[in-house]
């Protein structure tokens, strides 16, 4: 195991066969995550999603939770939304999903869940780091494994929480890019149960394709099917299933930010309103979307990059509307974690409810011009250590000042650093972003953390 910190912003990820995500790493922090949870008198639901290593991560989490005492449960195959769906159904002590979500077929990670199906929080995740670095202790009872019902049952149970046939989509065509991921063999059946016309692609995992050129980081994908099968919606999953992307008849592109501006309007044109009167975003959030809610008296809370805080803020505030622009929606009233087919059956259910258009309905939620780059790199020092980076974001943003925004962090999923301007002119907002990003690449050559290539 590695001596580094193992947990980023989504659980464990990094490259698959490597340290920590090899079968001894998995091992270890299976254990750890048992004992955490009582050993012996913990059951563990534990999913996976269509990579080629995801079997044998899987495999090896699984004998570190019977190795602590705990009952691993086996259900396979599920998108993320699903497992967490599993914990809450079975009475589970907590869940792991092991994937790497939006990431390459050559990465991996697990991700740890509670009894209430949520994200783990930060304490459980420190627990399970330290458990899992530490010496193994001898001594704890032999747990068990176990399969639910060969799988099958877990898909059905989570087909019918999102119950689809209560939206009838009858005239509507719609084209779904599964990513080739965990959710490849359920989005067909639900999106059909909603009797619309469904053309699917992304559906045929062969351990190595999961995102690749497909799904939800890829809208070009999608863009095109739609033009292809003249659909009146795109729907793109990610390679776990917890996030999407829409497309409109057009094939552009309707963001998680817009997905929630459409979800919170409609909510209050419903009279369902929005308990706390806000939305839960992240530091990522448009302030576009911003402007409209407030103009309706709701406010946006930002949350930390990353789902589960997003999650962990609506717990907070009592509210039950939240996501991120990458696409992850959290119906808090509905479900504890984002869920990619469920957001898009919300969206649908507009649709369907105000006979418009999805373009119709992304146009009442304008963004500002928000311009994202990375700079890859082999170390992650702090921004606030290099002072040449530090004074130039400072200079961005008084430019900046009233008029947009810049945002500088580490991915906690990757080795980059991100750059995000925002503001009202798009051409502006490129050519600061541009600039903070050769600095950062120069500074990080100079201090020796080794850019992995040119900014993107």
């Amino acid at each position: 195991m590695s001596s580094t910190r193992l947990f980023g912003t989504d659980g464990v990820r990094g490259p698959a066969n490597r340290p920590p995500l090899h079968p001894e790493g998995a091992v270890a922090l299976g254990r750890a995550f048992g004992l955490r949870l009582g050993g012996s008198d913990a059951a563990v639901v534990v999913g996976r999603d269509t990579r080629l290593s995801s079997p044998m991560l899987a495999d090896a989490f699984r004998a570190g939770l019977c190795s602590s005492g705990a009952a691993a449960v086996d259900v396979g195959v599920l998108p993320t939304p699903a497992v967490a769906g599993e914990v809450i159904r079975l009475g589970a002590a907590g869940g792991a999903m092991v994937t790497a979500s939006h990431n390459p077929a050559s990465d991996n990670g697990i991700k740890l869940f509670g009894p209430d199906g949520a994200k783990a929080p930060d304490d459980v995740e420190e627990a399970v780091e330290a458990g899992a670095l530490a010496p193994r202790l001898a001594g704890a009872p032999l747990g068990i494994g176990r399969c639910v019902d060969g799988w099958a049952e877990a898909g059905r149970c989570y087909v019918r929480g999102l119950a689809p046939w209560r939206v009838d989509a009858s005239r509507l065509v719609l084209a779904v890019d599964a990513a080739h991921g965990a959710a490849a063999h359920l989005a067909v059946p639900v999106l059909e149960a909603t009797g619309a016309r469904v053309f699917a692609s992304g559906i045929d995992p062969d351990g190595l394709n999961v995102n690749a050129g497909v799904g939800a980081t890829h809208p070009g994908a999608i863009s095109e099917r739609v033009r292809e099968h003249r659909a009146d919606v795109g729907i793109a999953l990610d390679g776990d299933g917890d996030r999407l992307l829409l497309a409109d008849r057009l094939g552009e592109a309707v963001d998680g930010d817009r997905v929630l501006g459409i979800l919170a309007l409609h909510r209050l044109r419903s009279g369902r309103g929005l308990p706390g009167d806000v939305v839960v975003g992240t530091v990522m959030s448009n302030a576009g979307l911003e402007a409209v809610l407030r103009e309706r008296g709701i406010g946006l809370v930002r949350a930390p990059v990353g789902d589960r805080h997003v999650a962990a803020a609506l717990r907070e505030r009592g509210a039950v509307l939240g996501g991120e622009p990458s696409g992850h929606v959290i119906l808090a009233d509905e479900a504890p974690t984002g869920d990619g087919l469920r957001a898009a059956l919300s969206v649908l259910a507009v649709m369907v409810q105000t006979g418009r258009t999805l373009a119709d309905l992304a146009a009442e939620i304008p963004l500002f011009p928000q311009v994202n780059r990375t700079v890859p790199a082999s170390s992650r020092p702090r921004v606030a250590d290099l002072p040449r980076l530090a004074a130039e974001i400072v200079e961005v943003g008084r430019a900046l000042e009233g008029r947009g925004r810049v945002l500088v962090r580490w991915s906690g999923t990757e080795p980059k650093l991100r750059v995000m301007v925002e503001g009202r002119e798009g051409a502006e907002a490129a050519e600061l972003a541009d600039r903070l990003c050769r600095v950062a690449f120069e500074e990080l050559a100079e201090r020796g953390a080794s850019p992995a290539g040119s900014p993107e």
